[in-house]
């Protein structure tokens, strides 16, 4: 195109028209990459920018390209692209040549390849991202060359590589050396199968587990794992859900040693639930096994010296009870031996709480409504007292006590049982003896003592009596933190109150 002179007379509609249908022919030309000349203005002036028929091998080269080719001029005006650099930013060709390369580049790399252009570099490199027609960001590397048109001009040429689909695969080879680290640190043995139950993946203390190569094997075929019953324990039957998926299993080494393992299953699932495979962990416990059952050898073996000194101590208050009785027996005075029946019964219910304790499993604490009903059978025997003519009402949700508190409550029974029969009882028929138990909340229980018989008497205060048996009583109650309580009403009623023990 030949640039015209300026007129110094006003131009005529038909210079107008012409102008203006050679502009858009100028237009027309730019947008599909049809023009030998290109005017670009700078700040040294306007340029003309040739294409000769002598480049056109050039030009079919660069299109066949599989990187995007520009070339752009200092100023960052882009003179020339190839289709392939429209298709990295999705936007029609037209709309690239005589556009500004900065309007392609996303914001945070604006600075980067301003200072990228301005270096006086040959066949030098940067990554950043293109800013593309839809708005995303595009990962690419350029390689920028200087030329010189017709030895004058200078120009820029930018070769431009997708460095998607390479991020991508250095996203995935990424991923893929962090499983393998997760699997070849776990303290576990990891295994991968296929569908097929077939191991595709193990970690290297699977193979030294093994003792043998495991791609591709069978897994049921290489590791046969039994359960304590000696029966074998197939992931086959784990995946058919015969078997739960957490299964302690025994497994032989090849040294012969046998260990044994948490066998854990999970399944790998992919699109729409479909299995893709199994993941599975071999969790050696073998020193945790060896561990409990020395514990549970000491526990058992602690467990049976416990019994045994129990069982001794009632054998030793049974034998004192018996001297005792035998002693009394020999004694003339009435006032004496009745004290040393008093003994007798005392050491005879303290002998009850540690049969009771020997007749458990934690020979730490008891049921006090056992406890309560063994005794009141043989405070009536002793007594001559019919059992027919004692109620007991005891709650369905049992209460327990611990052995210190045992042996306390066990005696502050004894007395006020054994009062109902010295002194409420007259030997009639309609004698009645009720002992109740009462849980009151989740913080304390009762225990109610009732006779119909003479009453106590109204001028004695239970708690500053001169007998060593209701002395004794009050006693043991502050021991055991409770509280006892005394009501008459159509007979005698001694009510405790105690806190359940957690």
């Amino acid at each position: 195109m030949k640039q015209e002179l300026k007129m110094k007379t006003k131009p005529s509609l038909d210079q107008l028209m012409h102008r203006l249908i050679e502009a858009e022919e100028t237009i027309e030309a730019i947008k599909y990459n049809k023009i030998d000349a290109l005017l670009i203005s700078t700040k040294n002036g306007e340029q003309v920018w040739t294409l000769k028929d002598t480049e056109q091998p050039y030009r079919v080269l660069v299109e066949q390209m599989i990187q995007g080719a520009i070339t752009i001029s200092n100023e960052g005006r882009i003179i020339f692209s190839n289709s392939r650099f429209a298709e990295l930013l999705n936007v029609p060709f037209e709309h690239i040549i005589g556009s500004s390369i900065f309007k392609w580049i996303g914001i945070s790399d604006l600075n980067l390849l301003a200072g990228f252009l301005h270096e006086n570099l040959e066949n030098s490199k940067i990554d950043l991202n293109l800013l593309r027609g839809d708005g995303t960001l595009l990962p690419v590397s350029m390689l920028l060359t200087r030329l010189n048109i017709d030895d004058v001009t200078p120009v820029i040429c930018l070769t431009v590589t997708d460095l998607s689909e390479s991020k991508r695969y250095e996203e995935v080879s990424a991923a893929e050396q962090l499983s393998r680290s997760i699997i070849e640190q776990a303290s576990e043995v990891i295994i991968v199968c296929d569908e097929n139950k077939k191991i595709i993946r193990a970690s290297r203390r699977a193979e030294k587990l093994a003792g043998v190569e495991l791609l591709n094997k069978p897994f049921d075929s290489i590791f046969i794992f039994k359960n304590s019953k000696k029966s074998r324990v197939l992931l086959d039957d784990i995946v058919k859900g015969l078997l739960p998926a957490t299964k302690e299993v025994l497994f032989k080494k090849k040294s012969g040693e046998i260990i044994n393992l948490i066998f854990k299953v999970g399944a790998l699932s992919g699109v729409e639930q479909k299995i893709l495979g199994y993941i599975i962990t071999l969790t050696n416990i073998t020193s945790h096994v060896v561990t409990e059952e020395k514990i549970s050898a000491s526990l058992k073996e602690k467990t049976i010296l416990l019994k045994e000194v129990h069982h001794r101590v009632k054998n030793n208050l049974q034998l004192v009870s018996s001297l005792l009785n035998i002693q009394a027996s020999y004694i003339k005075d009435p006032c004496i031996r009745e004290i040393f029946y008093e003994c007798q019964q005392r050491i005879s219910s303290m002998a009850l709480i540690h049969r009771k304790l020997y007749e458990t499993k934690s020979f730490i604490s008891l049921f006090v409504d056992d406890y309560i009903e063994d005794m009141v059978g043989i405070l009536c025997n002793t007594n001559n007292f019919s059992t027919n003519q004692v109620e007991l009402n005891f709650p369905s949700e049992r209460i327990t006590i611990g052995a210190d508190s045992a042996v306390p409550l066990g005696l502050i029974m004894n007395e006020l049982l054994t009062n109902c029969f010295k002194h409420a009882f007259s030997g009639k028929p309609e004698d009645k003896l009720i002992v109740s138990i009462i849980k009151n909340s989740n913080e304390n229980f009762s225990i109610s003592v009732f006779d119909n018989g003479k009453g106590f008497p109204e001028e004695i205060d239970f708690r500053e009596t001169e007998t060593l048996g209701l002395q004794l009583v009050n006693t043991l109650i502050e021991q055991l933190k409770g509280k006892i309580q005394l009501f008459r009403c159509e007979g005698t009623e001694f009510k405790l109150t105690l806190p359940l023990e957690k």
